[in-house]
């Protein structure tokens, strides 16, 4: 019934929680095992081999249940962070651990509700995790490897960072999400294979779904026990892709049924797939949601994948590795911290705050001791304490912190930039032929410091005017779901409605298989928050019909004038605009796919003026005008403010007071008599608190 089968790569994203199941996340098996193959033709004959020592290995161990032999594993956390949420706790890490070890050694009391079929089947793997305590340096680490970068958001293999020999770690990695082609994925797992980097074996998993605690959840707990079941070389019960529910198949393991895979927990009707045999859908490989066991053939195989020298996963428990790795005790000596730390926000405008967020590795418990120059506080003992600065600079700040295992300090210069005041107005323009203005009173966000590939100005070109613009350097290797952004200069746009920035694009789609984007936003608060005001993506960037490869305009044809309405950002004091591009990539080829320009900036407005702005307010008319009768004059009186209306004479001398008056805010309506008046021209004049207007009047 059983038949050997050639896996290259899984790729297992777990399903949402029961609460949601109706939500399911998305595997991608078929598409990347596709994309190995083509790549590395060789995996075939090289997992049928290892196929083989597995059949081998558990006809040879068929009565061996019970080895009493406990396999040791040690295992590293890299988690992943940009001083967010996803910056996990060592609690919910050492949650995690403790899940993995209840899971691996039969220690969940769930097993109570296996269904009839399979009492009895659930099975000690005799397989622990324990945290290192040495690194691969041979320094002492408590196995939680904190890494402070931007991969952390749309992430990939390329976020598989500082990854330890796979030979003596077992590597997981923990992200705040994951880019467009695999949105709606919980974690993945490699399958042991000599054709896989060993830079990237091992787990990657949303930090949402490690442990059960902290940004984690019950319900989500049990997903590493699950990839790492894929680690040691365990499909899905239904086999060897992520389509749970569709198609019978089989796992390579004896003892659990040909199933179509669950993903929901049924209440009976069991045999599915042949009729009076009932399918294990309470097993950790399923999706069912009541996921409690493994069964003996599963242990059986996935100690054969320990057993063989396939990507040296039977190094891993090996005596001489678990004293390298500081695993061969059951409790961790304490090290000294590593501290690390980063603003919330970079740049804040001046008499603004931000809070500094601690990112410490190798210890839980601490002391902070934190000194901000010129900041407000100074010092602080808090862990992530908010600070003001008053002044525009840039300022340093330094952080302290101590455990039992020690003390260690980082000072960081530049860490915190505060913003002045815009000195920049409407109708404003920029050929960019002046090298001094870009960034001018900007700056370029390049998260990944690469040196070439960023927002930069270029010369010598075809611009949209002028032999200058400015690029977005993206052709060659920029990764994937990497995100490059140019802030202008503020610009102070009080005293002006219905603003508009207009510039011109230029960019050639090269490979039609990656979608890039540009986006752009203006901010009102020095960069806090962002409103978006326009998306071009695909073929709605592309200002030439030409696939040009490492693409630089050739003519004025290529450019394409743009505008974007700023809508509620008229009027504000202190607006900035972001140019952001997210560069494009398929799993086959991770790398940008072309270079985009912006040439001709101009920002625009209708001049009101704040008196004007506060006369708008008044909504001062009058009418029938002319008029040979009474006219009549409305207005709004925004405060409670002392009203005057009078009727001026065209020397501006007073002829007939109408109104003067305390009255609270509100419209109002007078009617005036012009009998009284000579036929001629008039003014009438309206005095609301500090706010004049006046209309002209013609009486007839």
């Amino acid at each position: 019934m059983k038949k050997i089968y050639a896996i290259a790569i899984a790729m297992c994203f777990v399903i949402l929680n029961a609460a949601s199941a109706q939500e399911r996340k998305h595997c991608y098996t078929d598409e990347v095992y596709r994309e190995m193959i083509v790549e590395h033709p060789e995996m075939i004959q090289e997992q049928k081999q290892l196929e083989q020592f597995t059949q081998d290995y558990a006809r040879q161990h068929a009565n061996a249940r019970q080895s009493s032999t406990v396999l040791i594993i040690p295992i590293v956390f890299h988690i992943i962070h940009n001083f967010g949420s996803e910056n996990i706790s060592d609690a919910q890490i050492h949650d995690a651990v403790a899940i993995l070890n209840r899971d691996y050694r039969k220690l969940n009391a769930d097993t109570s509700v296996i269904i009839p079929a399979f009492q009895g089947m659930a099975t000690d793997i005799e397989i622990e995790f324990r945290l290192a305590n040495i690194d691969p340096n041979g320094n002492c680490t408590n196995g939680i490897d904190r890494v402070a970068s931007y991969r952390t958001h749309n992430a990939s293999d390329l976020s598989k960072l500082n990854p330890w020999p796979n030979n003596s770690y077992l590597n997981i990695w923990t992200v705040a999400d994951f880019y467009a082609l695999k949105e709606g994925a919980a974690a993945y797992a490699y399958y042991p294979s000599n054709s896989v980097s060993d830079a990237v074996d091992g787990v990657i998993a949303l930090s949402t779904y490690v442990g059960s605690i902290g940004t984690s959840s019950v319900n989500n707990s049990r997903t590493l026990t699950h990839e790492i079941g894929h680690f040691f070389n365990l499909q899905h019960p239904w086999g060897n892709n992520n389509s749970a529910g569709v198609a019978c198949g089989d796992d390579g393991v004896s003892d659990t049924p040909i199933t179509k895979g669950w993903l929901f927990c049924p209440n009976n009707n069991y045999d599915v797939c042949t009729n009076g045999v009932d399918e294990n859908f309470q097993n950790y490989m399923d999706y069912s949601y009541c996921d409690v066991m493994f069964t003996p053939g599963q242990k059986t195989r996935m100690r054969a994948a320990l057993n063989s020298s396939v990507q040296n996963r039977n190094n891993l428990w090996t005596s001489g590795n678990l004293v390298a790795t500081g695993t061969s005790g059951t409790s961790l000596q304490a090290c000294a911290p590593v501290a690390d730390f980063s603003p919330e926000v970079i740049r804040i405008c001046a008499g603004d705050s931000t809070r500094f967020l601690s990112g410490v590795d190798n210890a839980d418990t601490l002391t902070y001791a934190w000194s901000f120059p010129s900041g407000t506080p100074s010092t602080s003992t808090l862990a992530n304490p908010y600070v003001s600065y008053s002044t525009p600079g840039t300022y340093s700040a330094t952080l302290t912190v101590t455990s039992p295992g020690g003390s260690n300090g980082v000072t960081k210069t530049n860490v915190i930039t505060v913003l002045g005041s815009p000195s920049l107005t409407p109708i404003y323009t920029d050929d960019f032929e002046n090298a001094a203005t870009f960034p001018g009173g900007g700056y370029v966000d390049n998260p990944d410091n690469s040196s070439l590939y960023k927002w930069n100005r270029v010369s010598g070109i075809v611009g949209s005017s002028g032999v200058a613009a400015i690029k977005m350097r993206n052709s060659g290797t920029n990764a994937l779901g990497q995100f490059d952004s140019w802030i202008t200069d503020p610009f102070d746009l009080t005293d002006y409605t219905q603003c508009y920035l207009k510039y011109k694009l230029a960019y050639s789609r090269y490979n039609t298989a990656k979608a890039e984007t540009l986006k752009v936003y203006y901010s009102t608060n020095c960069g806090k928050t962002w409103n978006l005001r326009l998306t071009k993506s695909g073929a709605s960037l592309a200002t030439t019909t030409s696939a040009i490869s490492n693409f630089s305009p050739s003519s004025s044809a290529q450019w394409r004038q743009e505008t974007v309405t700023l809508g509620a950002g008229s009027g504000k004091p202190n607006v900035r605009f972001k140019f952001e591009f997210e560069s494009g990539g398929t799993d086959a080829s991770p790398y940008g796919d072309n270079n985009v320009y912006i040439d001709d900036l101009e920002i625009t407005g209708t001049y009101v003026g704040i008196d004007e702005i506060n006369r708008q307010q008044l909504a001062f008319t009058v009418s029938p005008n002319p008029t040979s009768g009474d006219a009549r004059i409305s207005f709004n009186n925004p405060d409670n403010a002392g009203v005057e209306v009078h009727i001026l004479n065209m020397m501006g001398q007073n002829v007939m007071t109408v109104n003067r008056d305390e009255l609270p805010s509100g419209n109002y309506e007078f009617s005036i008599s012009t009998s009284p008046l000579a036929k001629g021209i008039y003014f009438v004049q309206l005095k609301a608190g500090a706010v004049t207007d006046s209309q002209k009047l013609i009486v007839q």
